[in-house]
């Protein structure tokens, strides 16, 4: 289950998700959920990630796990929503393994 807000900022987190999961939220591996602005603010270059990946990670604070950010969930930071981010791509094939959440 989703966190209600954002343990960065404090931000709400929607409900809005057609999974149940937060509309405007990415989580870690460890299920932390972070609103995508503030995932937006930890990413950073690396040399870790695989070029598949988009090249960025962030740490997340709660845990301090890294996680690597591909291009799809780059797209969900820069449009801040899981929905909108989605509306990009004519077909859910279009977004292949994309279109699963963790």
């Amino acid at each position: 289950m989703a966190d209600k807000q954002c343990p960065v900022c404090f931000e709400a987190l929607d409900d809005k998700g057609d999974d149940g999961k937060p509309d405007n939220a990415l989580m870690c591996s460890n299920k932390h959920a972070l609103c995508v602005d503030c995932v937006g603010r930890l990413a950073e270059p690396t040399s870790k990630c695989s070029p598949e990946c988009g090249m960025l990670q962030y740490t997340c604070p709660v845990c301090r796990m890294e996680a690597c950010i591909d291009n799809f969930h780059l797209l969900v930071i820069t449009k801040r929503s899981w929905a909108k981010a989605k509306e990009c791509f004519p077909c859910n094939h279009a977004l292949g393994a994309w279109v699963v959440r963790e």
